[in-house]
C-alpha cells in the first residue's frame, strides 16, 4: 500500500515539473513570436512599410521679379482711375482744330497678379510708346502710373536714363506755386524717331481731374489736346428694350388754373467765409411760398457740402462721409417765411485726409430731403495756414 502511494506522488512530482518546463519554454519562445508580428521600426527618414515617401519640396528660393523702373512720383488724384470715367479733348494740328473730339475712357477694372490694372480704349499722354490698348495702374507703395506690358511694368512717365521727364507746378495770379497743377515736360524722341528737336513735349495735370492740356512734336507738326469735359457714365447700364406701341385714345386735357398756394420748393443759398487753414460753409433754405413745404428724410442727415476742384465734378471731400446717421425716416415741415441754416468747416482735406495744396476750388451744398435740393457750384480760393 505505502508501495503505491509513493509512486503516485512521484507521477504527481513528474507531471509538476513537465507544466513548469512548457511554460518555461513558451515565456522564452513569446517575444520571439511577437517580435515577428510586430513592423519593424523605421528610421525617421524611411517611410513606414505599406507607404510610399512624399515627394520632396522645394525649398530653394524663388527668383525675385525685376525691379520696377523709377518714374515720376506724385498722388493718385492727378489722375483719377475710375471705371466708367471719359475725357473729352479738343485736338489741333498745327493750328487746325480736327472736326470730332477725341474721346479717352477708363472702361474697366482687372485684377492680374494681386494688381488693379485699368484697361483704357486709348492714352496718347504717356511719355514712353504705348500698346494698341494701354492697361494702367497706379502704385502707391512708389507712388508712380504705370503701364502694363508683357515682360515687366514701365512708369509712364519715367525719371531715369534718356527717358527722363522733367516737372513743375502751375503759377498763381500772385506769382505763387499753384500745387494743384503738376506740368510734365519730356523730350519728344521718346515717342517719334525725330532729331534736333528744341520744343519740348508736355502733359498738364489738375488735381482731382486728370490731363486737361497736352502738347506732343510729331512728324505732322506740333498736336495740342485740350480738355472739353470730363463725366462717369454706368459701365453696367444696359440698354432699354423697345417697348410696344399702344395706340388708344386721349381723353381731352383739363387745363386746371394755378393754384397761388403751391409750393415750388425751398429756396436755397451758400456763402463761404475763408480764412488761412480753413473755410466755413453755411447753407440757408427759406420757404418764400405762402404754403408750408413738407420735408421727408431717410435718416438724421439734413444737409451735405462737397467740395470738388474748380470746373470739375468729382468731389474731394464730403462732410457727411465723416458722421455717422441713424436710419430712421421723419417728416419736417417749412412753414412759410421760415428759415433754417446748416453749417460745417473744412479743413482743406480731402476723404483720406490728406491735405490739398492751395488753388481755387468749388462748393456744392445739398439739401438732402427727397425729392433732393442743390445750390449750383460757389468758387474760392483756398489758402493752407502756416502750420500747414
Amino acid at each position: 500500500m505505502n508501495t503505491c502511494n509513493n509512486f503516485f506522488r512521484r507521477l504527481q512530482g513528474l507531471r509538476i515539473q513537465r507544466i513548469f518546463l512548457w511554460l518555461a519554454v513558451a515565456a522564452l519562445a513569446a517575444p520571439a513570436t511577437l517580435s515577428a508580428q510586430l513592423p519593424r521600426p523605421t528610421s525617421p527618414n524611411e517611410p513606414p512599410a505599406g507607404q510610399t515617401r512624399p515627394p520632396r519640396l522645394d525649398t530653394t528660393t524663388p527668383e525675385a521679379p525685376p525691379p520696377l523702373p523709377p518714374g515720376l512720383q506724385f498722388p493718385a488724384s492727378y489722375l483719377p482711375l475710375d471705371a466708367g470715367r471719359q475725357w473729352t479733348y479738343d485736338v489741333e494740328l498745327n493750328g487746325k482744330k480736327r472736326p470730332t473730339p477725341l474721346i479717352v475712357e477708363c472702361q474697366k477694372m482687372f485684377v492680374n497678379n494681386f494688381r488693379s490694372y485699368y484697361l483704357f480704349n486709348q492714352f496718347p499722354f504717356a511719355a514712353i510708346e504705348v500698346p494698341e490698348i494701354p492697361r494702367l495702374r497706379y502704385d502707391r507703395a512708389r507712388q508712380t502710373f504705370y503701364l502694363m506690358l508683357k515682360d515687366q511694368d514701365l512708369p509712364l512717365w519715367p525719371t531715369e536714363g534718356d527717358q527722363a521727364v522733367d516737372y513743375s507746378f502751375g503759377i498763381t495770379p500772385q506769382g505763387k506755386e499753384d500745387f494743384s497743377i503738376l506740368k510734365i515736360t519730356f523730350s519728344p524722341k521718346l515717342r517719334t524717331p525725330l532729331a534736333n528737336l528744341s520744343q519740348q513735349d508736355e502733359v498738364v495735370l489738375r488735381y482731382g481731374v486728370g490731363i486737361t492740356s497736352a502738347q506732343f512734336v510729331t512728324e505732322l507738326g506740333i498736336e495740342k489736346y485740350s480738355l472739353v469735359k470730363t463725366e462717369k457714365i454706368d459701365v453696367n447700364a444696359q440698354l432699354d428694350k423697345p417697348k410696344e406701341l399702344v395706340t388708344r385714345e386721349q381723353p381731352p386735357a383739363v387745363i386746371k388754373p394755378p393754384d397761388p398756394y403751391a409750393s415750388s420748393g425751398p429756396e436755397l443759398t451758400v456763402t463761404v467765409e475763408t480764412s488761412p487753414g480753413k473755410v466755413k460753409f453755411t447753407l440757408q433754405i427759406q420757404n418764400n411760398d405762402k404754403k408750408m413745404i413738407p420735408l421727408t428724410f431717410d435718416n438724421d442727415q439734413s444737409f451735405d457740402f462737397l467740395v470738388s476742384p474748380a470746373g470739375s465734378s468729382t468731389p474731394l471731400w464730403q462732410w457727411s462721409t465723416e458722421h455717422y446717421f441713424s436710419k430712421v425716416k421723419r417728416a419736417e415741415g417749412l412753414l412759410p417765411g421760415e428759415t433754417k441754416e446748416f453749417s460745417a468747416e473744412w479743413r482743406g482735406r480731402d476723404s483720406h485726409h490728406l491735405a490739398l495744396p492751395a488753388g481755387d476750388y468749388q462748393v456744392t451744398a445739398v439739401l438732402t430731403s427727397k425729392p433732393e435740393f442743390r445750390t449750383p457750384p460757389i468758387r474760392f480760393t483756398f489758402t493752407p495756414s502756416p502750420e500747414q
